[in-house]
């Protein structure tokens, strides 16, 4: 009889028939076709059962557990977020008790299906998944975010954003987790599966498995880079994607999250990213290029807003960890004309906006290496609107074009000081271009320390809101850095200065023999409005 029948089914709804003739008593198809789940109602109600039905060999079985494991570790984050302070960096890892030992493979199995553009949803639920677990059991230092709201409560974020420094402060890999997952060893190695290079589909077994997901537990990222290798893996899922030329937000924001925290776990990751021949310029040329496709929606914005500020994050993260990773032309050097695009048009909303500044603080990390200087013309020009006007608005990016100057006069002071070491050494359009830097920022400065004095001479009216103590900060960051790199290193011995009860008088001829830009009267002007505007105690304040 149930050949018969089988044999007579020819589309989805006979299938859907038949099985439920055949479960007349009204349990779920779950039930009868594995009966060691529970699954009252047809409905998976927890990680050990969605785990089991990840190996099932109905693909709609996968799917709806994949779906639900998404699910439930989505919820589970969001209530060790919630339990935790507003800082997200201070969770902590959750008990693995409460997790199968074998869901971090079974997710990753399912990731090496073939022909990967044919399994989009399913591959999407996966990756949400696999980026929980890595959140839920990785340190915190490690952890990486993608979307708007959790880049504003994320402490290595705001560190970036708001203070605008690059070089944040992490502790060593090795103080972060108790026990590492050692890599594979060469006579562990396995061979490449037939299935286009994936790793479980032929050499696995129960025993590899098990170890597996115990290294996950202990070390989730080490795991996912040498055991389980993760990087082949997405690099052909993007591949698959490139072809079909579309990149959809919730799998394009898993993949950059992983790879970023796969570079923060270890550099030699971030250059394995880097260094791929066609990750990053697949990536890239999908979810930077203006007016690339993105699914069935149209953007208003030059790009998909969530789909770029992804892959800025994974740029930025990958470009911190070294000038190795940072000086690879694919993609750092060649994504130029790409932020001159973005950043060419006005945003309209906050996602805009983080998206514009994610591109400046990716120039801004490259020119900590002395990178991406020949640029500096037209990101002025670029910068001039916003640089024109005295106080924040609402879609400005001021502060953050500022932050970026700065490093471009603290490139210049380091060149200027160190015309006796062989060491340094520059190409001729980095040579040319910090030669004319001083000339083309020159009327920046000055507007800078004209509004510097305007902004905090009225000291009742002192605002201390987050984007006036910011761009008061980039403002004086960048007057100082400017001076210190066009002025001799004895400037402030050139001349006395006395504090009166009027005002500031300075005494002594100006004997440097620089061009002065800016004066020095105007300088101790605009020091001397900050110091006693409040700016100070309100920074400290913040900070404390």
């Amino acid at each position: 009889r149930e050949a018969t029948t089988l044999s007579s089914i020819r589309t989805e709804e006979e299938l859907d028939r038949a099985y439920a003739d055949f479960n007349r008593s009204g349990n779920a198809i779950l039930e009868s076709s594995v009966p060691d789940v529970d699954a009252p109602g047809g409905k998976i109600q927890d990680l050990e059962s969605a785990t089991a039905l990840l190996r099932s060999t109905s693909y709609r079985q996968t799917m709806l557990a994949a779906k639900t494991t998404c699910e439930l570790l989505t919820e589970r984050v969001a209530a060790v977020r919630q339990e935790a302070t507003s800082d997200l960096a201070d969770i902590d890892r959750d008990a693995t008790e409460n997790y199968p030992l074998l869901l971090p493979v079974a997710l990753r199995c399912l990731l090496d299906l073939p022909q990967p553009h044919k399994h989009e949803q399913l591959h999407s639920y996966v990756l949400q998944s696999i980026r929980c677990l890595v959140e839920l059991f990785a340190h915190a230092s490690h952890r990486v975010y993608t979307s708007l709201d959790e880049l504003e409560h994320h402490a290595a974020s705001v560190y970036q954003h708001d203070f605008m420094e690059d070089d944040v402060p992490t502790p060593p890999s090795g103080a972060c987790y108790d026990k590492s997952a050692a890599p594979l060893s060469v006579a562990q190695e396995l061979e490449d599966s037939p299935v286009d290079g994936a790793l479980y589909a032929t050499n696995s077994s129960a025993e590899t498995a098990k170890k597996d997901g115990e290294a996950f537990y202990a070390d989730p990222l080490w795991t996912l880079l040498s055991r389980m290798r993760v990087i082949p893996c997405l690099s052909r899922i993007i591949a698959s994607l490139h072809r079909q030329s579309q990149l959809p937000e919730e799998i394009t924001s898993s993949i950059c999250a992983i790879l970023s925290m796969l570079s923060l776990r270890s550099p030699g990751a971030a250059c394995a990213i880097a260094q791929h021949e066609t990750l990053l310029p697949q990536l890239v040329n999908i979810s930077l290029t203006p007016g690339a496709s993105y699914g069935e929606t149209k953007e208003s914005f030059i790009v998909s807003p969530s789909v770029a500020l992804s892959s800025l994050v994974l740029l930025c993260t990958l470009a911190r960890q070294s000038r190795t990773v940072a000086s690879q032309t694919e993609p750092f050097a060649s994504i130029m004309t790409n932020l001159f695009a973005i950043l060419g048009i006005p945003a309209e909303n906050e996602m805009e906006l983080a998206v514009q500044k994610s591109c400046l603080i990716l120039w801004r990390i490259l020119l900590r290496y002395g990178l991406a200087i020949p640029h500096l013309s037209t990101f002025i020009s670029l910068a001039t609107p916003h640089l024109s006007i005295k106080n924040e608005t609402e879609f400005s990016l001021t502060a953050d074009y500022l932050s970026a100057f700065t490093n471009v006069c603290e490139c210049a002071k380091i060149i200027t000081r160190s015309k006796t070491q062989s060491s340094v050494r520059l190409t001729g359009d980095q040579a040319d271009t910090l030669a004319m830097a001083g000339a083309w920022l020159s009327p920046h400065v000055r507007k800078c320390a004209e509004f510097l004095s305007e902004q905090t001479s009225n000291y009742s009216s002192f605002s201390t809101d987050q984007s006036n103590m910011k761009l008061v900060g980039a403002r004086l960051r960048f007057l100082l850095s400017y001076v210190a790199a066009s002025a001799p290193t004895d400037i402030l011995k050139l001349a006395a200065i006395e504090e009166e009860t009027s005002g500031i008088k300075i005494s002594g001829a100006d004997k440097s023999s620089f061009v002065s830009v800016v004066s020095r009267r105007t300088c101790i002007s605009s020091l001397d409005a900050v110091l006693k505007s409040g700016f100070v105690e309100s920074s400290l304040h913040f900070v404390m």
